[in-house]
């Protein structure tokens, strides 16, 4: 009893420690936000498995963690003693499981239903794994597949999967260790059992630290990624990290970046003006959070309902210039963009109010970080905003006097090295107000000194930090480069600043009149109408005036950000700002200035199941009847024996059940049997199935076995052999449901 007790408590620790490395690479190589979450359902399962003891408590004790979890992550605030959040709950899964169905969308599934269907995904994962873990003891074939997912992983990806590689393998021998000392219970001495047991440990730790710790050589040869990427030709190029689109995890900016040309909006508007999401104040040295309270003075506004005035506002429109711009924004991206339960609302300028949307409620951010809707992105809304007509004279006389609250979110910096303290130092020495000393940064960034670069860029090691990298050593990269690198410096010569991210005007073509039967200027004023695609993903600058609010900088090199000046009166670029906006660099292929998402060039060589996605012809369902096909054929195989049963014994097929089918389904029982208890070589039928316990069961079977096989009778031709028949099929199932209790009982006998 203490062995199997011991053993329940192992398993359980295995399968939340195999949890942990499964999740490694979905946490490196995805937004997945908040992944402690599948952490805690692994440690539910692993909770419940080890006080299996009483039959009912491992599936129902899942169950009810993954409800407890579901509730707690998305309806925390509904009533836990009402049905209505259950409701909710089912209704939102039926809606995406059924797109799922049809279309095959994962993409576009509800974070709630996505994360639901990866539950149960990985819940029937623990179940097969614990299957092999527990009740056979046997893990051999899982740890070498663990380290191959791994390994292809960390070979092929920006995953670094040693660490994960080493706990797998470490893990997986540390439990083999245990069942064999488990096995051996019964044949050797307690004592003999703790010194082969301590010396196997020592063994296991020892091989581990040595190979963890040991000096080891650089790989002989080449990176087999650029060669496979670029079918079979050689190439000189670093490997391409990809990074698509606009995501939500900011924590680790850098790498180099490709092209994506898919379209995410859909835009008309009065106005040219980059497309903003949402902004970050933490910097970390190696990218950007939100402050832990960042949802705390949040504001709810309910669509068609204008900005009161005591909310949180970019700028004062009573101290600064503005011009009115409408704009018709529809989302046709991933879904799962933002965090937890936010999805920014992407607009031009300062909202002043959301006239029409898919939604009833928008989140206002603190500080006038974002607009965001709660639980579901808004795929088409209807903005009335502003746009600030910037006045440098008026600008220069602002004070470098700020509020508390402003100063001590937005002048936050980590431990970052002097020399960047010092750099900020001499680029706003000569200036005397915060906007020429934010123009200073701005055209130094923007300077011969800097090259602007997608391809040829560096991460920076775990020691150094991004920005300082990116000013004194490589002096080479894309926006987040530019634009981090602006923030920092302005913080460190005391002006407040913050991080933004958003899109650029995107691709648009200018009209007049009407739109669609919809008047969207008074007489011949033009408007703009077309898309912007995900390369166009871009990160820019707010500073913070005294008096005046957050206003818009542009340090990116190449780039020139569409703004109304006081000396101009329109938002209307240049022709050089028009060649800028596409997001054309200044050498080599189309610049895809993108802040987030990283996925590893081995993506593109998933393009025909994209496009044959995106196609959604008659190839996508031969796809899926081939998966069907094949999960059907393995469900098969596993139950071969059972099938084969069954179809003799069926009601048309009793009567052809002859003295051969009997002696063929025999040898079934018999080979079913010996995949769980071996047979010795020099045993008979009968002494086998002495020693396993089941002759009261198969006597009388055995018995006209060993006639039909030797030939000491004959039988017969109306001898009942379907009755034989479904004997033997009796027997196979006992067998089959007491498996687990015999295999229980041969490692963990009662002593």
């Amino acid at each position: 009893m203490v062995f199997r007790n011991m053993h329940l408590f192992f398993s359980s620790l295995y399968v939340m420690v195999m949890g942990w490395v499964w999740l490694t690479p979905v946490e490196a190589l995805t937004d997945t936000k908040d992944i402690w979450f599948f952490w805690c359902f692994f440690a539910i399962f692993g909770v419940s498995r080890w006080l299996s003891f009483i039959p009912w408590v491992p599936a129902v004790g899942t169950g009810l963690g993954v409800v407890v979890l579901i509730y707690g992550y998305y309806f925390s605030t509904w009533d836990v003693f009402s049905t209505a959040w259950l409701k909710a709950w089912a209704e939102e899964l039926a809606a995406n499981w059924l797109l799922l169905l049809w279309t095959r969308d994962w993409l576009n599934m509800s974070p709630m239903a996505r994360t639901s269907a990866f539950l149960l995904l990985l819940w029937m994962f623990c179940a097969v794994l614990w299957h092999y873990v527990y009740r056979k003891g046997n893990v051999f074939w899982f740890i070498f597949l663990s380290a191959v997912y791994l390994s292809v992983f960390d070979t092929f990806t920006p995953y670094d999967g040693i660490l994960a590689i080493i706990v797998t393998v470490a893990a997986g021998l540390l439990f083999l260790l245990w069942v064999r000392a488990s096995q051996l219970a019964q044949q050797v001495p307690s004592r003999a059992r703790r010194q082969w047991l301590a010396g196997g440990l020592a063994l296991v730790l020892l091989a581990t630290s040595v190979a963890y710790a040991a000096p080891k050589p650089g790989p002989t040869w080449p990176d087999p990624v650029p060669w496979l990427v670029h079918g079979g030709a050689g190439t000189n190029e670093a490997v391409i990290l990809r990074k698509v689109g606009y995501g939500a995890d900011d924590a680790h900016l850098g790498g180099a970046i490709v092209e994506d040309n898919r379209v995410v909006l859909r835009v008309r508007t009065t106005a040219l003006a980059y497309w903003r999401g949402e902004s970050k104040d933490v910097y970390t040295g190696k990218g950007w959070l939100n402050s832990a309270d960042a949802r705390r003075d949040e504001r709810l506004l309910a669509v068609g309902e204008n900005v009161p005035d005591d909310y949180p506002r970019l700028f004062d429109p009573s101290a600064i210039e503005v011009l009115p711009v409408r704009q018709h924004v529809q989302w046709t991206g991933e879904s799962a963009l933002g965090g937890r339960q936010r999805f920014p609302l992407f607009h031009q300028g300062m909202v002043t109010a959301v006239t029409e949307a898919d939604a009833g409620m928008l989140a206002v951010g603190r500080d006038a970080r974002g607009m965001f809707a709660l639980h579901h992105p808004v795929t088409e809304a209807h903005i009335e905003a502003v746009l600030p007509v910037i006045d440098e004279e008026m600008l220069r006389k602002t004070p470098q006097q700020y509020p508390e609250d402003i100063r001590l979110r937005y002048l936050q910096l980590p431990s970052i090295p002097e020399r960047v303290r010092q750099l900020a130092e001499t680029l706003t020495a000569d200036a005397d107000n915060p906007y020429d000393k934010a123009k200073a940064v701005e055209a130094y960034l923007q300077s011969e000194e800097f090259t602007y670069d997608t391809r040829n860029v560096t991460v920076p090691e775990q020691d150094k930090d991004f920005v300082d990298q990116f000013l004194f050593e490589s002096k080479r990269g894309y926006c987040d480069y530019f634009s981090t690198a602006m923030v920092v410096l302005l913080r460190a010569a005391g002006i407040p600043a913050r991080w933004v991210k958003g899109f650029t005007t995107g691709e648009l073509v200018q009209k007049t009149g009407s739109a669609a039967g919809e008047a969207w200027a008074d007489g011949e004023q033009p408007y703009y109408e077309g898309t912007v695609q995900s390369r166009h993903a871009h990160s820019w600058v707010e500073v913070y005036f005294a008096g005046v609010g957050w206003l818009p900088f542009e340090p990116t090199k190449g780039f020139s950000m569409p703004r109304v000046t006081v000396a101009s009166g329109n938002a209307a670029p240049t022709d050089d700002d028009a060649a800028m906006s596409s997001e054309e660099p200044e050498e080599g292929p189309a610049a895809v200035d993108t802040p987030l998402m990283q996925e590893g060039d081995w993506a593109s060589w998933l393009s025909p199941l994209n496009q044959l996605h995106q196609g959604r012809g008659g190839a996508g369902w031969l796809l899926a009847l081939a998966a069907v096909s094949v999960l059907l054929a393995m469900v098969g195989w596993v139950g071969r024996d059972a099938l084969w049963f069954r179809w003799h014994l069926s009601r048309w097929r009793r009567k052809t059940v002859t003295a051969e089918v009997f002696v063929q389904a025999y040898r079934r029982l018999l080979k079913a049997l010996e995949r769980r208890q071996p047979r010795q070589p020099a045993e008979t039928v009968r002494e086998y199935v002495e020693r396993i316990g089941l002759a009261p069961l198969l006597a009388e079977p055995t018995r006209l076995y060993e006639a039909l096989r030797y030939g000491q009778a004959v039988f017969s031709e109306q001898a009942r052999w379907d009755v034989q028949l479904a004997a033997l099929y009796d027997v196979y199932r006992v067998t089959r449901a007491l498996r687990a209790f015999g295999r229980r009982k041969r490692l963990f006998p009662e002593h």
